[in-house]
């Protein structure tokens, strides 16, 4: 009578251990980083191997692309992507199996930039699917047993370890964006704050403005025109604050999408935008400056800061000002001076807000907003240098 007891290799009381141990440390919240460190260990601990290293599904570039090695050029591989089709790794995910190759140098599968970018030949490969709902996610790898061959008991546990690891890996990337939109509303609560005390402050001017014209019409013989020119002066400040606090309203999310962009482009359009009676002087370089940022961000940190600069030359010079705008480079940033002698270090030009605006939009993408004696300086982060000549 045939033995019914399965043919597949119980594992021992240690991988067992091993294994319940394995699911209670991914089961204590932590950042992505010490789970994917948790992982590769305890992949090499219970299968007796050399390396370990896991890939996780890029969906927007529809490749493979290494997240985790137990090496220490995780970096370099990170930046190779590995195509579904012609790598181990590949066939594992579309086919959603496990595999083993037990002479790599000699499969036609296997895909050999990853090695020859990290200076290491593996012997064998181990690998299972990565499933979230029945559905591949990525993709575990082990590489070279000690003992010369992984066996099927060293496939079943690594198929265990997948499977934790999976779980493991969405909870922590979920938590990770969780995280992420949590200080984006935090640093959006932070910036309404900052804008609304900032707008109260500077709203007083322009209502103390109309305060005293309405006095002045109070007056026996009041000069109708001028007041008339009060009113027009204070009303049109406050509908400039109130067209800011609509830009700050409408500013897109803080995110890692930038893009490269002309800043001479984008100055351009600034220029063209600033105060009617003030001419801005460009000093542009010749070859294309390419920023990485958001490009609306961008275009409106631009456009405040020069017609702040533009509206305080023409009140402090009846309307005859001058701003000069230059853009130069310098190490890996790209640095743009707004300079007017009516603009004092340290101060913000009237009403206050445009600085404030343009300071919030350059520090999301990674620049800043300094101040000159004689006018602002913004830097922003080079996506590349200026082009070659």
């Amino acid at each position: 009578m045939p033995d019914p007891t399965p043919t597949t290799p119980a594992v021992s009381p240690y991988v067992a251990q091993r294994l319940l141990e394995l699911c209670i440390e991914l089961g204590t919240p932590r950042d992505i980083a010490a789970v994917l460190a948790v992982i590769l260990d305890a992949t090499t601990d219970l299968l007796d191997c050399g390396r370990a290293s896991m890939l996780l599904y890029d969906t927007g570039a529809r490749q493979l692309r290494f997240v985790a090695a137990t090496s220490e050029e995780t970096a370099a591989l990170a930046r190779i992507p590995v195509p579904l089709h012609g790598s181990l790794a590949g066939t594992i995910f579309r086919e959603n199996r496990p595999l083993v190759s037990g002479n790599v140098q000699t499969d036609t599968r296997h895909f050999t930039e990853p090695a020859e970018q990290a200076g290491y030949r593996p012997r064998a490969i181990a690998g299972v699917p990565m499933c979230v709902d029945g559905q591949p996610v990525g993709v575990l790898e082990a590489l070279d047993p000690h003992d010369g061959a992984f066996t099927e008991s060293d496939v079943e546990v690594l198929m265990a370890v997948a499977a934790q690891a999976a779980v493991a890996v969405n909870a922590a990337r979920q938590r990770h964006a969780l995280e992420r939109a949590h200080a984006r509303l935090e640093d959006l609560d932070r910036l309404k704050g900052r804008v609304l005390s900032l707008t109260s402050d500077a709203v007083r001017a322009p209502l103390t403005a109309v305060r005293d014209a309405a006095s002045a019409l109070r007056r026996p013989g009041a000069d109708l025109a001028a007041v008339a020119a009060r009113l027009e002066d204070a009303a049109g400040r406050m509908e400039a604050l109130m067209a800011s606090g609509a830009e700050v309203g409408a500013l897109p999310e803080a995110s890692g999408e930038t893009e490269a962009v002309v800043v001479q482009g984008l100055l351009r359009e600034a220029s063209h935008e600033s105060h009617p009676a003030v001419r801005i002087v460009l000093d542009l370089p010749a070859e294309p400056v390419v920023a990485s940022a958001h490009v609306r961000r961008l275009r409106l940190a631009l456009v405040h800061v020069v017609a702040a600069a533009a509206q305080s030359a023409a009140q402090a010079s009846d309307g005859t000002g001058e701003v000069t705008v230059r853009l130069t480079t310098g190490g890996a940033d790209a640095f743009v001076s707004v300079r007017d002698s009516t603009l004092r270090a340290g101060g913000l030009p009237p009403d206050g807000l445009d600085l404030v605006v343009a300071r919030v939009l350059l520090e999301r993408d990674g620049g800043a907003v300094d101040t000159l004696p004689d006018g602002v300086q913004l830097r922003l982060p080079l996506a590349i240098g200026p082009s070659a000549p």
